[in-house]
């Protein structure tokens, strides 16, 4: 079987196209702000706008952010792949050109939230114990007590 790369892969039918239209209008319709707040909150960066819901304001923070930037970087490969078909398509450049730094702006902050913890540990879960942020990691390996969810 030959691979591809998802950029040389098109999908024309009617009802995937649909779908792949609103998946993309979700992807852009996320704020990069609300997608990283759990991450500002436990790295101590004051934020003024809520986690989104969900698993995104529990122990199990950061959990979809992960899906949700592994969509991010799917819908990138596919414009990019439509532009290479239609260089002179402004609205699926436009569209690119926001995905791209909505990715930037996620990536860089989660790197000033890694850098103000300042020992290499990212997360978006909510810290139980400031004088141990990785506590859930020792709960899980029996070293400690304390609750935990899905820390890796």
């Amino acid at each position: 079987m030959k691979k591809m790369r998802l950029e040389n892969v098109q999908m024309k039918d009617e009802l995937w196209v649909t779908a792949m239209d609103k998946n993309l209008r979700f992807l852009l319709d996320m704020q990069a702000d609300r997608v990283l707040a759990g991450f500002r909150r436990s790295a101590a960066i004051k934020t003024d706008v809520p986690p989104y819901g969900g698993w995104e304001d529990s122990l199990i923070a950061g959990h979809a952010v992960g899906h949700y930037f592994s969509a991010l970087a799917m819908a990138i490969c596919v414009l990019r792949g439509k532009l290479s078909e239609d260089k002179d398509n402004e609205a699926v450049s436009t569209d690119l050109k926001l995905l791209e730094e909505k990715a930037d702006v996620i990536v860089s902050g989660l790197l000033a939230c890694q850098k103000k913890v300042g020992n290499g540990f990212l997360s978006a879960a909510t810290i139980q114990n400031p004088d141990n942020i990785e506590i859930q990691f020792d709960s899980l390996e029996g070293k400690a007590q304390a609750q935990n969810w899905v820390p890796w």
